[in-house]
């Protein structure tokens, strides 16, 4: 089972899909949530909630394998990252896997979205909940991302 939070239209969610993995995908956003629904092939469903992902129903709560993050973390008020991580570390199963993908958007003002830099997510995941399982620049990003994406899996240990 993999969670998708701020999936927006829903393209890696629908991606994982394909792939044979239950995806619930989470967006607060009704445009994208009902684009996710308008593109929910039958063949690979995908369970869409629209909700602010800080308030999602308790049921969640350890029922996941694998949480991906593409692009909400830098959505996230930099204020609200350390509740964000805690969130992420409850809905995974004992051992299961944090997937990002990070694109360094290094120091500019405001947001969303926000300032990201691989390290500081490392550091933020591994001090209380995660280990850091693999790091790799993501060789099959988008050509204007190639060599700065990073592709980063996180277990959880506690």
């Amino acid at each position: 089972k993999m969670m998708v939070p701020g999936a927006g239209l829903g393209h890696d969610a629908r991606l994982f899909a394909k792939a044979g993995f239950a995806v619930t995908a989470v967006d607060f956003a009704p445009e994208a949530v009902a684009a996710m629904h308008q593109f929910n092939a039958s063949d690979t469903p995908v369970t869409v909630l629209q909700t602010d992902f800080f308030h999602l129903p308790e049921q969640h709560m350890g029922l996941y394998d694998y949480v991906l993050d593409y692009t909400a973390f830098c959505a996230i008020d930099p204020a609200r990252r350390h509740p964000y991580a805690a969130l992420i570390h409850r809905l995974l199963k004992p051992g299961g896997m944090l997937i990002m993908l990070a694109f360094p958007i290094g120091k500019r003002p405001g947001g969303p979205p926000y300032v990201v830099m691989p390290d500081q997510i490392i550091e933020l995941f591994t001090k209380h909940w995660f280990n850091l399982y693999h790091r790799e620049n993501h060789p099959h990003s988008v050509p204007e991302r190639r060599r700065h994406e990073e592709l980063l899996i996180l277990t959880k240990v506690k």
